[in-house]
């Protein structure tokens, strides 16, 4: 049986071939288009994002839990107004003519948030949002700005991935998930030795059992004691930056940005 990435999921389908432009440097699924992948037809000399009318034309079944484009990120920036349309009519007619549900999972709501209209009633659609603090390892947006948008989205059927899980401050980031009023969200850590910033296990199992007080399901992935990680190789931004009271947020994404362009990781003077 092929192992998915969350139990509820039956099935995957990934109309689009791309390369994603956010490069997480823990990203499984472009380690495999780099690897035994790379001479497949679907990902061979790819340029640019195109349909797969073979996945794209893929029948479902009732009762099936389809995770749409997990080889890749649907809403990322490199991915045309067209394709995502086209995609997204994919999925409602999946769930609407076929009666299977769909997970729409990505880095950035806020362009999700675009094409509001177009998301199934039924879909759970979500964001992975692996902390509340910057990390330089990815290009995706700044998780504060996947925060706002995913709470900005009106939908019955909200998700939060955190996975994999970096290092967090426990009060913010809870604070974080509660507005985002998810029907379900997923904690793990990374499964692929990535040498990441990772917490501590008593610190992921307050963030669990703070999520699970609120009454929200918890997908519980892998969890262990953190390994041994090298924050300046990664450039983790937040783990070096003092918090000023007086700090705002902005002020904060400011300095964190300019923190990581410039590589420069110490405390804002007082």
């Amino acid at each position: 049986m092929v192992k998915r990435m969350f139990s509820f999921i039956t099935d995957t389908c990934s109309p689009i071939a791309m390369r994603c432009g956010f490069k997480c440097d823990y990203c499984w699924s472009e380690a495999l288009k780099d690897g035994r992948l790379k001479n497949t037809s679907k990902y061979k000399d790819l340029v640019r994002p195109y349909l797969v009318e073979k996945e794209y034309a893929r029948h479902f079944k009732k009762g099936d839990f389809v995770f749409i484009e997990d080889m890749g990120d649907l809403f990322w920036d490199g991915v045309s107004d067209e394709l995502v349309r086209a995609v997204l009519q994919m999925c409602c007619w999946i769930s609407v003519t076929e009666g299977a549900r769909v997970l729409i999972l990505t880095k950035n709501p806020a362009r999700m948030l675009q094409f509001a209209d177009m998301l199934p009633k039924t879909a759970l659609v979500g964001a992975t949002i692996e902390t509340n603090r910057a990390v330089a390892c990815s290009k995706a947006p700044h998780p504060f700005e996947r925060v706002r948008a995913m709470i900005k989205l009106e939908h019955p059927h909200k998700f939060v991935c955190i996975e994999p899980i970096m290092d967090f401050d426990l009060a913010e980031f809870m604070t974080m998930i509660a507005r985002i009023k998810p029907e379900k969200v997923a904690v793990g850590y990374d499964n692929h030795k990535n040498n990441l910033p990772e917490p501590p296990l008593w610190k992921t199992m307050e963030l669990i059992n703070s999520i699970e007080f609120l009454d929200i399901p918890i997908e519980k992935k892998s969890l262990r004691e953190a390994r041994a990680r090298s924050y300046l190789r990664l450039g983790y931004v937040s783990s070096y930056l003092e918090i000023m009271e007086d700090e705002t947020i902005t002020e904060r994404m400011e300095r964190e940005e300019l923190a990581r362009e410039t590589g420069h990781y110490e405390q804002r003077p007082a």
